[in-house]
């Protein structure tokens, strides 16, 4: 946790920024001013940008301060998870707001277009819904500002506080390991900038992972929770699955005290405004968790409180989703640096500094090259959120041969994993995949290796790794790395 005296020096950016637009303003931890885009309700992005990196899945935070698709515990396609649910909630002066700026939720897209006239025959044009959140206050406005890996967003609500969030992944081109870390930081700054002394506190919801059908589970007790103390404080929660139902996460605060913890929030607008009373019992079969950390801040002073996330769900199908068990079971290659969510979080609270410094010195890299315009140094910087959308990498174990090595199993970009799913279509490989995976050798190395073995012997090429667009219904499944077709 830091403090500072001046509640107006702790902006992330400055408010009152021009909406949906190239901007040039100065950033927190930036030498110089930056371009980017503030969004502040329509036009909005299709998805929000996404925290993870290099074959962790991701988590996407949508413009609104809803957790959009996820994918950490390997719900990659077929469904693809869209949760659709709240994670941070304000308390104070007897009033609570949650920290979205509207009630909608995401309709999965795309769909089937079934009109005969129109190209193409997928529909992928954004829906809403209402996801309810009766009985408790919501933000005014979200001015929300991604640079991936970074997401910043400044809350305006109504509170006597300001709440600011700063959340990132550790993504360091050209340092594949790191970027292999399975974790997120969510930096909280609260700032009064009143006269008055303000005491409240603020939630944080993750709603976990899913658990196997019933009659699937032969461990008894279907999740375990861990209380975690010291440099950590808060919950490492497991499954005790196997196979593709191995997950388990932590979400903790660093070196803060007196966190309170519960089951998750979701979208319970009354549980949302009683955080400061109680938190949700967590039942036996409950894998959600909520953190609640409590401030009392002096006219004029503002904190800065971390928390962390991270995750492991080592083994995913090739079918999409950890239901699929009647398709192929590959190893995630991160689980090879980090063997568990207990491992990732120590790691990332112990270096977390540093790697900030490294993330903001390679953006500042782009930024600051004068032969760059802002509006492309901006579209350079978040053109790689593609990498934890869409990357997978794969061990070196059966399904795949005796070929795929240790050092490199296989890694594999998927066209489109809600619309095309499959892994590395050739023209989407030299268009698309290769520019971005350069940017780690080892896995540009391993898809050139893997197009090595595939090669049919009248020298064609593989067309794809595996996917939808497969002749041989074999090959079919959409993250299928051991079956290329023709």
């Amino acid at each position: 946790m830091t403090c500072s005296h001046s509640a107006h020096a702790e902006h992330l950016f400055p408010p009152h920024l021009l909406h949906a637009a190239w901007l040039e303003f100065a950033a927190k931890g930036y030498a110089q001013p930056v371009t980017g885009v503030i969004y502040r309700g329509e036009p909005r992005p299709t998805c929000g940008m996404p925290l993870g990196g290099l074959d962790t899945g991701c988590l996407d935070i949508e413009p609104n301060g809803m957790l959009g698709y996820c994918t950490l515990f390997n719900h990659l396609v077929h469904p693809r998870l869209l949760l659709n649910l709240p994670f941070l909630g304000l308390h104070c002066e007897g009033r609570t707001w949650v920290l979205v700026s509207d009630r909608q939720g995401k309709e999965d897209r795309p769909v089937h277009n079934e009109s005969i006239v129109t190209v193409p025959s997928t529909d992928y044009t954004p829906r809403y819904f209402d996801v309810g959140l009766e009985g408790v206050e919501i933000a005014d406005s979200i001015d929300y500002w991604g640079h991936f890996p970074i997401l910043d967003m400044e809350c305006n609500t109504a509170a006597p506080v300001e709440v600011g969030l700063r959340a990132w992944s550790p993504f360091i081109p050209g340092d594949a390991v790191t970027s292999m870390l399975p974790g997120a930081v969510f930096e909280l700054s609260f700032r009064n900038p009143g006269p008055e002394r303000r005491q409240g506190c603020l939630a944080f919801s993750f709603p976990g992972f899913g658990l196997p059908p019933e009659e699937d589970n032969t461990s008894g007790t279907p999740v375990q929770r861990q209380v975690l103390e010291g440099a950590l404080n808060g919950v490492l929660v497991e499954s005790n699955g196997d196979d593709a139902w191995e997950m388990s996460y932590v979400l903790a605060a660093v070196q803060q005290e007196g966190v309170r913890y519960g089951g998750p929030l979701n979208t319970d607008g009354p549980a949302w405004a009683a955080i400061a009373r109680r938190l949700p019992e967590v039942g036996e079969q409950e894998t959600g968790t909520t953190l609640a950390l409590d401030f009392d801040l002096a006219p004029g002073e503002a904190w800065t409180r971390s928390l962390v996330l991270a995750w492991h769900a080592p083994n995913f199908k090739a079918g999409g989703a950890p239901s699929h068990a009647n398709t192929h079971t590959f190893t995630h290659m991160y689980a090879r640096h980090y063997p568990d969510a207990l491992a990732a979080a120590r790691t990332l609270t112990e270096e977390r500094e540093t790697l900030l410094q490294r993330i903001i010195a390679w953006q500042e890299a782009i930024y600051y090259a004068p032969e760059i315009p802002g509006w492309l140094a901006d579209s350079l910087i978040n053109i790689l959120h593609l990498i934890p959308e869409c990357s997978i990498w794969g061990q070196a174990r059966a399904p795949l041969g005796p070929w795929c090595r240790a050092e490199d199993g296989l890694f594999g970009m998927n066209e489109c994993p809600r619309g095309c799913p499959q892994i590395e279509c050739l023209p989407c490989s030299f268009y698309g995949n290769i520019p971005l995976v350069y940017f780690f050798p080892e896995a540009a190395l391993s898809t050139l290796r893997g197009y090595k073995a595939y090669q049919f012997e009248d020298g064609r090429p593989p067309w794809i790794f595996g996917g939808v667009t497969a002749r041989d219904e074999e090959n079919k499944p959409p993250y299928e790395l051991s079956r290329p077709d023709k």
